[in-house]
């Protein structure tokens, strides 16, 4: 077949990173992040043997229209994008014309696995959604059309929903409708704990020059070593995605990826874009042994929680390449960190910065306000904390009750509708008014946040250093999103 995948544009032409569990806007520092699993599904479906094209509308600065000429004139026979809860709107649209082209039509995404249902009925003309992770059901979906399955490819091209649902029972991880128009689901799939089955993502179907690591202004591409995420945190959505259960890339298998990176793409720059690089310490010294034998010689940036670091780690990661560190650190207040699930001591944040930094690396702390129990002390108390912390950045955001982690249930059982108001659920506002201390206020503290972190001289004077080695137009980016974040309502 012929397919189509594409991260959409924005609503209203903003730049959207849609993928695994982050769903947000270009960051403060202008940064889109390239499309790792649209990469890794196309050259999943590539494999076998299907002829596929990958466009990051968002990236590209194309519009909706821009979008549709592009796949008129191309005329797939399938697509298959990335959704995200604060665009859904605009993002289910664009099954409207696709359907119209004749085209299959498909999506997945953290909102989309969590609600399947009605994301579908949100979308007359959605023939089907991928629930988790995509490669594996993406490629049986494909499979089932093109290789004797129940429908003939004819069949697909004339894209009715009702002879996909015929497909849902029998492949894992895939949602539609049947003969009836019923919504139907298969069984959750069992994710393979071996990794290495995975190709190289098709990283020659993306024009990786959109794409900016932050302070350095080159190139750079995403991987992902390790899968799942063991800790509980309420405010995210990994577990809905990528699951609990770690799996890994062979070391091997990672080493090989990365020299393909730097000898067949050109590309030096990497971040290791796992929910938690550091769950397994072992692996990550295995891998940074690894990286340092083979003398890869490249710059990567990695997450990781602040109990599960140490010195030395730290300054293995450091000799293998590691340029910067971020923590979710998210509050100061213990009882907010146990109340969210995060299981970590709130002392542990100090101890995992100052570590890193005499590692020689940089370090990016990121905070959350509006979280159970946030009140405007322990908001403040956050603050104060992120201020006296040595970081090279800092990332503050509001409590966002996005579809698929423990903090939407809460929103739900709160009384909280957000039926309708999906564009307003986003990291940049705060929807869910807490005892004392409103969604507004909120919201204004976090503003509040962005301008007490970065207008101290002594942070101005570091960030200034920093973007002095990126491009213009990523300086020109972070600067205006900046003063919007930092001083204009959302």
């Amino acid at each position: 077949m012929r397919v189509i995948l594409f991260n959409p544009p924005g609503p209203s032409g903003e730049r959207f990173v849609r993928e695994g569990r982050c769903t947000h806007e270009e960051g403060v520092w202008g940064t889109l992040w390239p499309p790792l699993s649209l990469a890794t599904v196309a050259a999943v479906l590539r494999e076998d043997g299907h002829e596929v094209r990958v466009i990051d509308a968002a990236a590209s600065a194309m519009t909706a229209d821009a979008l549709g000429e592009v796949i008129a004139t191309w005329k797939p026979e399938a697509a298959l994008w990335a959704v995200a809860t604060t665009t859904i709107r605009s993002d289910l649209a664009l099954a409207i014309p696709l359907k119209r082209l004749g085209v299959l039509t498909g999506v997945f995404g953290t909102h989309a696995s969590a609600l399947p249902a009605e994301t579908l009925a949100r979308a007359d003309c959605l023939d089907f959604v991928i629930r988790g992770e995509p490669e594996l059901t993406a490629r049986d979906v494909f499979r089932a059309w093109t290789k004797g399955g129940p429908v003939s490819l004819p069949a697909a091209a004339a894209g009715t929903a009702r002879d996909v649902g015929r497909l849902a029972p029998a492949i894992p991880g895939l949602s539609c409708r049947d003969e009836t128009g019923r919504i139907v689901h298969g069984p959750d799939r069992v994710l393979p704990a071996d990794l290495d089955w995975l190709p190289f993502p098709a990283w020659d179907l993306v024009k990786l020059e959109h794409y900016r690591i932050p302070f350095r202004g080159q190139p750079f591409v995403m991987m992902t070593p390790l899968r799942g995420c063991p800790y509980a945190c309420a405010f995210c959505t990994s577990p809905s995605y990528y699951g609990r259960r770690i799996r890994k890339f062979s070391i091997p298998r990672a080493v090989a990826e990365l020299a393909y990176v730097k000898g067949q793409l050109g590309v030096g720059d990497v971040f290791f874009w796992s929910d938690t690089f550091t769950a397994d310490r072992a692996y990550v010294r295995d891998l940074c042994g690894a990286m340092l034998r083979e003398r890869l010689d490249m710059r990567w940036y990695c997450n990781s929680r602040v109990d599960t670091v140490d010195g030395e780690l730290l300054q293995l990661m450091r000799e293998a390449g590691c340029q910067m560190v971020s923590f979710g650190i998210e509050s100061a207040s213990q009882e907010i960190l146990d109340r969210a699930g995060k299981n970590v001591d709130a002392g542990a944040a100090r101890t995992a910065v100052e570590a890193a930094r005499k590692a020689g690396l940089r370090v990016a702390g990121h905070f959350i306000f509006g979280l159970p129990g946030e009140t405007f002390e322990t908001a403040e108390e956050t603050l104060r904390l992120a201020l006296s912390l040595p970081l090279d950045v800092a990332q503050f955001y509001c409590a966002a009750p996005f579809p698929g982690s423990r903090f939407y249930d809460f929103a739900v059982e709160s009384g909280v509708s957000l039926d309708g108001r999906w564009e307003d659920v986003r990291q940049d506002r705060a929807v869910i008014d807490l005892p004392g201390f409103s969604a507004s206020e909120i919201t204004e503290f976090r503003r509040r946040a962005y301008r007490e972190f970065y207008l101290r001289p002594c942070a101005a004077w570091r960030t200034l250093r920093l973007v002095a080695l990126s491009d213009p137009k990523m300086v020109f980016r972070a600067i205006a999103r900046f003063a919007r974040w930092a001083f204009r309502a959302p």
